[in-house]
């Protein structure tokens, strides 16, 4: 893979086909999806090798005991989690293609891929689809294939797992609500930006995507084929003026708040004074206190994507549309 060039390829004819499903994923509606894409295969005439994951770090088991041939389209249908197991164990095997039928509550790497609700539907495009080289952010050793978020983000990708049968938007603005009742901004410090030194932060999300949390574009100008990180840094807000920012923030109209602070960098420094909650493509952990380095991976991910979603992106790092 290349630094200079985004590669579209045209999709094989018969491709080899890899299905890993989530099925409690979407309060258990991947799990009755199932029956309906095992029919459309058949009825395409594609023999898939269909996995079903059990728990958390089930994809990523699953994935490092198959060896799929080159060439293999490798479908994760399920939530962000599901991907973000199967995408990072798919990073830098350029000879396999991540796909994905969005099955969970946010589902922002899918909207990413312009993939639809249905997944009868998704699967036609899948196999109909182009590959493309994407990137892949690093914040020390951890990857992130969408987004890495910190602060109010982490939080509010904390809360969405208490909100019950909740799920896409309702889900996620329950969980914001109850993140600033306990909200308190953090003290970070950046190197590499133009905005370096030390701020107090309500909010960092860096982006692969342009967008997070369910569909928030936090990060509205962030291309996955171009190289860069797209930072969206929140400097301390009052707690009664967060929500005020929220729906611009829903529509990628906040960048004009004088609080926020929105950069394009290959990558910066960023330091933790305490150990620290975030968030992975909604995927949870705790970084410890230290200085961490950010950065991207160009185009180490190479996706399965609709035609006319991969023109698009193409044509934007081109800069004509």
């Amino acid at each position: 893979m290349t630094d200079t060039q985004v590669s579209v390829s045209p999709a094989a004819t018969t491709p080899e086909v890899v299905l890993i499903l989530n099925p409690t994923a979407g309060k258990g509606r991947a799990g009755r999806e199932l029956v309906h894409l095992r029919s459309h295969f058949t009825a395409r005439g594609i023999k898939a090798d269909i996995f079903l994951t059990r728990g958390e770090g089930d994809g990523t088991r699953i994935m490092e005991e198959l060896e799929p041939a080159p060439g293999t389209i490798v479908i994760a249908a399920g939530g962000d989690g599901t991907v973000h197991e199967i995408g990072g164990a798919l990073i830098d095997k350029e000879e396999l293609r991540l796909a994905v039928i969005p099955m969970g509550s946010g589902n922002d790497y899918a909207r990413l891929m312009g993939m639809p609700n249905d997944p009868v539907q998704c699967l036609d495009l899948i196999l109909e689809g182009s590959d493309q080289e994407w990137d892949v952010g690093l914040v020390g050793e951890e990857f992130f294939l969408n987004s890495v978020g910190f602060v109010l983000s982490s939080a509010v990708s904390w809360h969405s797992r208490q909100t019950g049968p909740l799920t896409g938007l309702a889900r996620y603005g329950m969980a914001a609500l109850r993140a600033l009742s306990d909200h308190r901004p953090v003290r970070m410090g950046f190197d590499g930006l133009q905005a370096s030194g030390d701020h107090w932060v309500s909010l960092l999300e860096v982006g692969i995507g342009d967008r997070a949390g369910g569909g928030y574009r936090l990060t509205p100008k962030a291309n996955p084929t171009d190289g860069l990180l797209d930072v969206c840094l929140v400097s301390a807000l009052a707690r009664w003026r967060i929500p005020l920012l929220i729906p611009r923030a829903r529509s990628g109209r906040h960048l004009n708040h004088p609080k926020v602070i929105y950069e394009q960098v290959a990558g910066f420094r960023l330091r933790l004074d305490a150990r620290t909650l975030i968030h992975l493509d909604g995927e949870l952990k705790r970084l410890e206190k230290g200085e961490y380095s950010v950065r991207v991976k160009s185009k180490s991910l190479r996706v399965r994507i609709p035609k006319d979603r991969a023109l698009a992106w193409e044509g934007k790092r081109g800069g004509t549309t």
